[in-house]
């Protein structure tokens, strides 16, 4: 079992989740075809985007993601776990493990999430 991340103890999952992000992908490596998509949220570990296409899962996704209200995008990279049919029209639901997310980004996107948490 994963412990949770004390920084944040009102957030009952593995780690808090936001929104505030728009990412352009690519699949598999195929950088000739890069997509735009709105997340639904973010956290430490991963990322579920609207995506307007179905994926397997283990597909590879290499993410620039654009945090509001930051100036430069986070690269990472990361793999589907699950994808589900979303609750808009024409999109999924995928959500993507990060495997390549270096300790500065990591630290952007903590103090990010620190910053748009909901206050109870």
């Amino acid at each position: 079992m994963v412990e949770k991340d004390e920084r944040f103890p009102q957030e009952k999952r593995r780690s808090p989740r936001v929104g505030g992000a728009v990412v352009e992908y690519y699949l598999n490596n195929n950088e000739a075809v890069v997509k735009k998509a709105f997340i639904k949220d973010i956290c430490i570990h991963g990322i579920c985007i609207y995506m307007p296409e179905g994926v397997e899962n283990a597909t590879e996704v290499t993410m620039d993601v654009f945090l509001f209200g930051s100036e430069a995008p986070i690269n990472t990279k990361g793999k589907v776990v699950w994808h589900k049919t979303g609750e808009y029209a024409g999109y999924y639901n995928v959500g993507i493990e990060f495997s390549e997310l270096d300790e500065g980004e990591k630290k952007r996107l903590a103090e990010h999430i620190k910053v748009n948490l909901p206050v109870k």
